[in-house]
């Protein structure tokens, strides 16, 4: 079990749930406001939320799974401890898999009404994997894409989008696309790592980072809650943010792009956190810091058990 586990990076999946369930209470905010008399401010329904995690994290399973599938003969020679080059998975079984994964989240986007969205970001995550992804600025707007149709997911099942509130319904296409040019800058540094290293190129990209915590601390509706979210967004970022000398760089020590990624694909969790605070939304903000420690918590078991 634990092989399969790693090929769908099953401690991250925390941030795919932070993305669509951001996404849902912003689009029940918007409904609210838009459509007070259709979308009236029930109380949140566990059973909805339950199915939209369920979905997200199929969604980000599949995608895990299929990028290891598409990769296996490349990862012979660069990943070597990956499951499927240590024989530790079997193919077949990823594969069978992977089908089981597409099929639960149709199932669970037409439960939610949400096929079209669903099968679009299927379709994203399939044009990543089977080759986008090494198209450098096509590759990168893909994965970020990914993460902003997962939020939008969430959006979707809180709040329809029809002809009558279709201007309302464009509204969330803002913080899908904030949260989707961040993913793309962190894919674009994530590059960085399959070339020597070059301090000058890393500042460079290191600074637009940064530079989001910032623009979500002074997004439009900003308050006390995106202030501190912002700060603590840098703090979380500086472990990072470190870029020795070339010459101090020890032989084998892990290419300094590889902990600022690391620590950016943490900080997901703020980029969501900062979106629910900028629409008032500090409860909600509040589930998205509690994923964060679960997030955490599941990495560091998954280490441990790793000794």
């Amino acid at each position: 079990m634990r092989p399969y586990l790693e090929l769908i990076r099953v401690y991250l999946i925390p941030t795919a749930l932070a993305d669509a369930w951001a996404g849902f209470f912003i689009g029940r905010h918007l409904a609210s406001i838009a459509s007070p008399e259709a979308f009236p401010v029930d109380p949140v329904s566990i059973g909805e939320l339950t199915l939209l995690g369920l979905l997200s994290a199929g969604a980000y399973a599949f995608g895990m799974l299929t990028n290891d599938l598409f990769d296996v003969h490349k990862d012979t020679d660069s990943a070597v401890r990956r499951p499927l080059v240590t024989g530790e998975a079997a193919t077949k079984t990823a594969w069978l898999l992977a089908v089981s994964l597409t099929l639960s989240v149709l199932v669970l986007c037409h439960l939610l009404n949400v096929l079209a969205l669903g099968l679009t970001l299927l379709a994203t995550i399939l044009a990543y994997n089977a080759g986008g992804k090494r198209i450098p600025l096509l590759g990168d707007l893909l994965m970020g894409s990914c993460r902003g149709l997962n939020l939008l997911l969430g959006v979707a099942v809180a709040f329809p989008f029809t002809l009558d509130n279709l201007v309302d319904g464009a509204i969330p296409a803002i913080p899908a696309g904030l949260l989707a040019l961040y993913i793309s800058v962190v894919t674009g540094i994530s590059r960085l790592e399959d070339r020597p290293y070059d301090r000058f190129t890393l500042c460079r990209w290191m600074v637009v980072l940064p530079g989001f915590a910032v623009f979500l601390a002074f997004f439009p509706g900003s308050n006390v809650g995106t202030w501190v979210n912002g700060v603590i967004f840098v703090l979380w970022l500086l472990p990072g943010l470190k870029t020795p000398r070339p010459d101090a760089l020890a032989p084998n020590a892990p290419h300094p792009a590889s902990s600022l990624v690391r620590r950016a694909l943490g900080a997901i969790y703020f980029v969501d956190a900062g979106l629910l605070w900028s629409f008032g939304l500090g409860t909600a903000a509040g589930g998205v810091y509690v994923l964060f420690v679960l997030g955490w918590i599941l990495r560091r078991l998954w280490i441990k058990s790793d000794q």
